[in-house]
């Protein structure tokens, strides 16, 4: 394609981020190496996967033949990828007979803009690039976009970005002078009477919202074209990281009314003032591209609506009428008229996660809109029924969520906060307006109960094994509203564990409901649970130090967010994971697409020298394990040839326990190709050799693996951004047969 221009300086050559415009079928892939290697173009990016590379050695080689592009009046061709830690790149473009070159080792696992100078070009005839690793056979990265950029004019472009100051609110804040009252303006998150509360309990205890809020210094200096997505990077410029304006003005608004400190509050009016002067609501040029139509939904529009209605709620007596009409139009236009748009566009988005992550800021910023503006009250209607229909669309009939513990957070943090929202607008009773198909969630909650001593739930699906910092005080609420409501639940126990584990936090609204959950409902967990639709298993017994869990995640046709698991089981031990779920990390991480491979959870997985192998995901057929259990056994039967017809002809697992420190898993099997198969293990736990077993050795016991004679096995350090993981694989030759595995227990 021709250079597109982001600006004066820059330009895009290739969009790979979007594939209705991205040429990358015109690219031309060598795989030279011995290793098996997959790509694809997805939604957002270009990713490729590699296994069993040779370290040191170019994994692929991409190129491309251009027709003597002008690139006279530019000096520099960046190329943004991402790249785990000990990857190299390696950039050849030629023109007339020239050569540019650029060699580059990644020193940690993040997306980069690696510039090449190609000033001595004046025509691009083709760009070459290969990629290895210095570190790992097993690898991947994804390429977003291919740029041009003038350095000279780049420089004096960013140098216009500095023309606003605290000056610059003469006209929308009052007066330094000014002394405020410290009340709400509309009581809509808290009212004055739950703020006395929260002012008593913050003199009590001396731990909410501590007096060192560092990072709030200037917040006109954070004033951008665009607005970071919290801390994902996947969507910004390298030279935006760490400008995370968003969350800073809720804090401060937060902090100085319930402290009474008016340096704060105006800290926080004008970090809306802030918010309202960046050019776009968007995480970067990628969304807002000509030509194009690629958006990454309104994700960032969410949050600074939430953001800015929360701060005109709790410190609007810093605002003057001028202030308060340019953010409450900002709102309008950027935020709720995007969030419109998608709500039209996208159908999906009424049957996962989004329309509730979506409807906090949406219904925040119509509550603060209608305020000022009546007309407005329709519309928020509407938005109620949105987020009503959502839940009702994603909570199964089985009470489970398809997209796993972590993402079923949207519903308590976001979809109950909305509504919530509503209610204190509108004077109604929330319980009138909760759904009531949400009360048979309590089920899902319980199966997928973590009983590690640090952990909420099991991470299946695109779980983690520790929260975002910038979702831990929201994810509380989650926890606290579900704890609320279901009082007569596992859900209290679950609430209680976390604060235990990570404390109140700062957000007052679950201060407020701290008061109403009760410390321990004497709740009694069930031995067995089977979920029909979503085809969760879980068994819990009790063992001579506390408990033991086996869970094994089921697949509901198409489900989303979900991982190549199925036929993974999950095993905790007396508070430790022995066998574990590698969860997900951070999505601009690269590695976060190999926690989704099937070798990085306990499956059974074909072995193959040149090609990587992969079920289907999504999976669309239902696997729902036949499963008993009682307060001592435990048995499931699972078919799981489906979704891996091109690798298996036939699979079915059988995992017996006996009891609470035995278990025994038997996989019978034949391939269509591959020269055998690994039984894989992981943990997050050590792992030893003794007296010829593999022992994975923990605080409270040590679970020993029989290997069968037939068999060998090896043990690996695997890469891991949050948590230990260790690797167990045993192999078996020849393409039918069983293998059975026997996994005994033994306390410390």
């Amino acid at each position: 394609m021709n250079p597109i221009h982001l600006n004066a300086a820059e330009a895009i050559i290739e969009p790979f981020w979007d594939p209705e415009l991205s040429e990358f079928d015109k690219w031309n892939i060598d795989l030279p190496g011995k290793g098996a290697v997959s790509y694809e173009q997805t939604w957002c990016m270009v990713g490729f996967k590699w296994m069993k590379a040779d370290i040191n050695e170019d994994v692929f080689v991409m190129s491309r033949k251009y027709d003597a592009m002008d690139v006279s009046k530019v000096d520099i061709l960046s190329v943004s990828a991402s790249m785990r830690k000990g990857n190299f790149l390696n950039v050849i473009v030629t023109g007339k007979g020239n050569k540019a070159c650029g060699h580059f080792v990644c020193k940690e696992d993040k997306k980069q803009e690696f510039a090449i100078d190609i000033s001595g070009l004046s025509v691009i005839d083709e760009i070459t690039i290969s990629v290895g690793s210095s570190l790992w056979k097993d690898g991947s990265c994804w390429f977003n976009w291919i740029g041009l950029v003038d350095s000279v004019l780049l420089e004096k472009y960013l140098g216009t970005k500095n023309d606003f100051s605290e000056a610059t609110w003469e006209k929308h804040l009052r007066p330094m002078d000014f002394e405020p009252e410290f009340k709400p303006s509309y009581g809509i998150l808290i009212n004055e009477e739950e703020l006395e509360g929260i002012r008593a309990r913050t003199d009590e205890s001396g731990n909410l919202l501590a007096d060192e809020i560092k990072d709030f210094y200037n917040p006109e200096s954070q004033i951008n074209d665009y607005v970071n997505f919290l801390q994902d990077t996947r969507y910004n410029r390298e030279r935006d990281e760490g400008n995370s304006i968003i969350g800073k003005g809720e804090r401060a608004a937060i902090a100085g009314i319930v402290k009474k400190d008016k340096r704060l509050l105006r800290l926080a009016a004008r970090y809306a003032l802030s918010l309202a002067s960046c050019g776009r609501w968007d995480d970067g040029f990628i969304c807002d591209f000509s030509t194009s139509s690629f958006n990454h939904r309104c994700f960032v529009q969410s949050l600074c609506l939430y953001e800015c209605a929360l701060i005109l709620d709790l410190a609007g007596e810093m605002f003057t009428e001028t202030g308060r009409k340019y953010v409450l139009r900002k709102m309008a236009e950027e935020g709720i008229g995007t969030i419109t748009y998608n709500t039209w566009s996208y159908e999906y988005i009424f049957h996962c996660n989004q329309m509730a992550w979506f409807s906090p800021g949406r219904m925040y910023g119509y509550a603060v809109l209608k305020e000022n503006w009546p007309r407005v009250q329709k519309y928020m209607d509407i938005a109620l029924s949105d987020v009503v229909e959502n839940i009702e669309n994603t909570v199964e009939d089985d009470g489970g969520y398809l997209e796993g513990p972590t993402y079923f957070s949207c519903v308590g943090r976001d979809a109950l906060l909305a509504l919530y929202i509503y209610s204190r607008s509108n004077a109604v009773d929330i319980s009138s307006i909760i759904p009531k198909k949400l009360a048979q969630s309590v089920v899902f909650a319980e199966a997928t109960e973590s009983t590690d001593d640090f952990l909420d739930f099991i991470p299946i699906c695109d779980a983690g094994y520790k929260i975002k910092p910038s979702f831990l005080d929201k994810y509380k609420i989650h926890l606290a509203f579900m704890a609320t409501i279901y009082k007569d639940s596992v859900w209290p126990s679950i609430y209680q564990k976390h604060k235990s584990n990570h404390g109140l936090g700062e957000d007052p609204f679950a201060w407020i409901l701290d008061e109403q959950i009760p410390a321990d409902n004497g709740y009694i967990r069930s031995n067995f649970i089977q979920m029909d639709v979503t085809g969760h298993v879980s068994s819990l017994r009790r063992t001579a130090g506390g408990v033991s869990k086996i869970m094994i995640p089921g697949n509901r046709a198409g489900a989303g967010h979900t991982h190549c698991d199925k036929g993974s089981f999950i095993y905790e031990y007396n508070g430790e994971t022995f066998l574990m779920d590698p969860g997900i990390c951070s999505y601009d991480n690269p590695i976060s697409l190999e926690l989704k491979g099937p070798d990085r959870h306990n499956m059974l997985v074909p072995v193959a020298d040149d090609e990587i192998p992969y079920p289907a995901n999504p999976i669309m057929a239902d696997i729902i394990p036949k499963a008993w259990g009682n307060e001592i056994e435990f048995h499931s039967t699972t078919n799981l040839a489906q979704g891996w017809e091109p690798w298996y002809e036939k699979w079915t697992r059988e995992i017996t326990s006996t009891s609470p420190e035995r278990i025994v898993v038997e996989d019978d099997y034949i391939l269509r190709k591959g020269s055998g198969v690994a039984m894989v293990l992981n943990t997050p736990l050590e792992v030893f050799e003794r007296e010829g077993k593999v022992v994975i050795t923990g605080e409270t016991g040590e679970l020993w693996i029989s290997v069968p004679k037939d068999c060998t096995y090896s043990i690996e350090k695997m890469e891991h951004p949050v948590v230990t993981h260790n690797r167990i694989r045993i192999f078996k030759t020849g393409q039918k047969g069983k293998l059975v595995i026997e996994l005994a227990m033994k306390d410390m």
